[in-house]
């Protein structure tokens, strides 16, 4: 997947996605595989993942790669 931030390409990483659940019993989210310097760099910060079939999602990169979904889970996402 692409991963960008302000309009800027950063690189294609690796993204293992799936569910997860937060209060209302819903979410998505993940985590970026293999990119530790990127990851690093993005603490806490707002990126964009997008999909091969060019859908695009807002999420939250966490400082262990983990990542959090904004919004609804896009409909090219299949987690597990």
């Amino acid at each position: 997947m692409k991963l960008s931030i302000d309009g800027r390409l950063l690189g294609v990483v690796r993204v293992e996605l799936d569910r997860t659940t937060d209060h209302r019993g819903n979410g998505w989210g993940g985590r970026i595989i293999g990119s530790d310097y990127l990851v690093w760099g993005l603490n806490h910060k707002v990126a964009i993942i997008e999909f091969d079939d060019e859908t695009r999602a807002k999420v939250v990169v966490l400082a262990s790669g983990l990542i959090r979904g904004i919004g609804e889970l896009p409909v090219a996402c299949t987690p597990r």
